[in-house]
């Protein structure tokens, strides 16, 4: 279990706070706490390239340890006893205080972990002109973690104790057994709604037979620590409706056993947002499409996109994570078309009834913004696998990905 002081976690620590852990033989280093005296990835000098690297490897051993245990602090600027005891309150410098430049040079120190860099969280504690810097990497489903410095060196480290160990053949398994069945949940809701939505259709005939199903699913939603009163917050005012205005469902939340209902004014569209962090959006495509000629993918991207920024402006400071998976589900549509060439004669359509685009991670930065390459790609996967090919938000799209050197135009000439 993650230790606290005075009853917070490191990451809400102030100076006082910390100042309680010196000596005392409940914070010794542990499975879920390590010390460092320093922060020896300012200190070296790059010229030094051999040292350097050499630091750069132990940083990423034990942040790989910790994510591949059950998470935990890395704590700079604390110098232990020798017995591993918390001993004496030293700080690190920052160059200028440039909080900023230290969270980067982490990050991009941590760039060669694979599968990609496990979810982490830093708290600056000042100190006599200094900083106690704590370092939180959490445990997930992404587990195992790896970094590789040379093509013969595979080993995965796990936090055991006050040091990283080798991690063993039978626990690797488990990790990567773990980390499979992750992806399987996420697959396992999304098909699970999409039937619920089908069975309750069934009751209303082609009225709702056609309909788009949005899920924003956070990184923890299998553990149920991570779940939130929502109901409660939403009593005392969070308005979390604020959330679904693009799907119109903004009227007061309805609670159920899972979390909260917004039922919508006009159609029989309906937002869902569980305890666990879920959110969920539900849009009846069949009058939409009897009054167009084509499927509207646009309207439903600019919906969808505005629900998943609304979103990640408003669950910060209710949900402790910061990586998400947007799902897109296009239900009843087969054979609809999507895409009308007029140069070519040529049309694009949906090619099954079951259209679930692929899972797109994204990530929540400072203030809920989102990584604009996250965004980008996410409305990639949903064209492409609407066999939209000719549209020139497709072709802008592909550049920026994947960059203008490896895409071909319709001519076959490179752009």
């Amino acid at each position: 279990m993650l230790p606290t002081v005075n009853g917070k976690s490191f990451l809400k620590c102030t100076t006082e706070d910390i100042k309680t852990i010196l000596d005392n033989q409940d914070f010794r280093e542990s499975d879920y706490l390590d010390y460092k005296k320093s922060f020896t990835l300012f200190e070296t000098p790059h010229t030094e390239t051999e040292a350097l690297n050499k630091v750069r490897a132990e940083f990423r051993k034990d942040v790989c340890s910790f994510a591949n245990a059950q998470g935990g602090y890395l704590i700079y600027g604390i110098k232990e006893d020798g017995r591993a005891v918390p001993h004496e309150l030293i700080g690190i410098s920052i160059l200028d205080n440039n909080k900023e430049l230290f969270e980067n040079t982490i990050k991009n120190t941590l760039q060669t972990i694979q599968p990609r860099i496990p979810r982490y969280e830093l708290s600056f504690i000042p100190y006599e002109g200094r900083f106690v810097v704590i370092l939180y990497i959490h445990h997930d489903f992404y587990a195992p973690y790896i970094f590789l410095e040379n093509n013969q060196d595979y080993r995965i480290y796990k936090r055991v104790g006050n040091s990283a160990k080798v991690v063993t053949y039978l626990e690797l398994k488990t990790m990567f057994t773990q980390s499979l069945s992750f992806e399987k949940e996420v697959e396992s809701f999304r098909k699970q709604r999409i039937s619920f939505y089908q069975d309750q259709n069934n009751t209303s005939a082609e009225l709702k037979e056609k309909f788009l199903l949005l899920h924003i699913i956070p990184d923890t939603f299998l553990d149920p620590s991570y779940s939130k009163p929502l109901y409660y917050y939403e009593d005392k005012g969070a308005g979390f409706s604020f959330i679904f205005n693009a799907f119109e469902c903004n009227s007061w939340a309805i609670p159920m056993v899972e979390g909260l209902r917004y039922p919508g004014k006009v159609r029989d569209e309906e937002c869902r947002f569980y305890n666990n962090g879920v959110a969920e959006c539900y849009y009846p495509l069949t009058e939409n499409m009897r009054l167009q000629e084509r499927f509207p993918w646009e309207r439903c991207w600019s919906m969808a996109s505005q629900v998943i920024n609304s979103y990640c402006q408003k669950v910060q400071q209710y949900f402790d994570t910061k990586r998400y998976i947007v799902g897109i589900s296009i239900i009843g549509c087969h054979n609809h078309v999507v895409e009308i060439n007029y140069w070519t004669d040529q049309q694009a359509i949906v090619d099954r009834d079951w259209l679930i685009c692929p899972p797109q991670e994204i990530h929540i930065g400072e203030n809920g913004c989102l990584s604009e390459s996250d965004m980008k790609l996410l409305l990639l996967n949903y064209m492409l696998s609407l066999g939209i090919r000719s549209d020139k938000t497709l072709r802008q799209l592909l550049k920026d990905v994947y960059g203008s050197n490896n895409v071909t135009t319709s001519e076959g000439v490179g752009t």
